[in-house]
């Protein structure tokens, strides 16, 4: 025993009569130790002191760091705790990122909310860029605004002098229902307009098909 020594990560003490041998606090593993594996019987909790952070894959610069497993059929919580948080998703660096949320699988529902008196807001931002909604090759159902419990105010298009809206249909009618519908402005269509209940028309409307 007089030849007994520590490791990296044990600490050996010894005393008249007796050695302990314990583990270090916070061990810091040697190369060798290439693929550490951090289990538990029960639970498994990573925690820190208040104030300090935690931080997965701070030096990983390639391959993937994977959180749940490929067959788990459990929940994912990300900032579910009742404090006021701030939940960021690839906002990080100047590096070009492709995030995805949701999945393709058949029956996958995402889901965007916020409070009652919050907002959720779509590239809202300064940059000019492109935001795409419902253009996927599939027959798609595109609902906006279409609670009927509620009253709701709906915007679409911008009072930029340089802004065009486009209200597009194929073979089919674009119908606007049980409204009162104002046009204000010279407005051309150069489509099929089908109008029903109360239409109110404010400016010039030139009608290049049917109306």
């Amino acid at each position: 025993l007089a030849n007994l020594t520590q490791g990296s990560n044990i600490a050996i003490t010894k005393a008249a009569g007796s050695i302990t041998v314990a583990t270090t606090q916070n061990p810091t593993f040697t190369t060798s130790v290439t693929t550490p594996i951090l289990t538990s019987s029960g639970t498994l909790d990573v925690t820190a002191a208040v104030g300090s952070n935690i931080t997965i894959g701070s030096t990983t610069t390639t391959g993937a760091i994977t959180i749940g497993g490929t067959a788990q059929t459990g929940v994912l919580n990300f900032g579910t705790g009742t404090g006021v948080q701030s939940i960021n998703l690839g906002t990080g660096g100047t590096g070009a990122k492709t995030t995805t949320v949701g999945s393709t699988a058949s029956t996958s529902t995402t889901s965007i909310q916020s409070g009652a008196t919050g907002a959720v807001n779509i590239n809202n931002g300064t940059l000019a860029t492109t935001t795409n909604i419902g253009t996927s090759t599939g027959t798609n159902a595109i609902n906006i605004g279409t609670n009927t419990t509620a009253a709701a105010t709906i915007i679409q298009g911008s009072t930029n002098a340089g802004t065009t809206l486009s209200l597009r249909a194929g073979a089919t009618t674009l119908g606007v229902t049980n409204a009162s519908v104002a046009i204000t402005g010279a407005a051309t269509v150069s489509s099929t307009l089908g109008v029903t209940g109360l239409t109110t028309l404010n400016g010039g409307l030139t009608v290049n098909s049917t109306t």
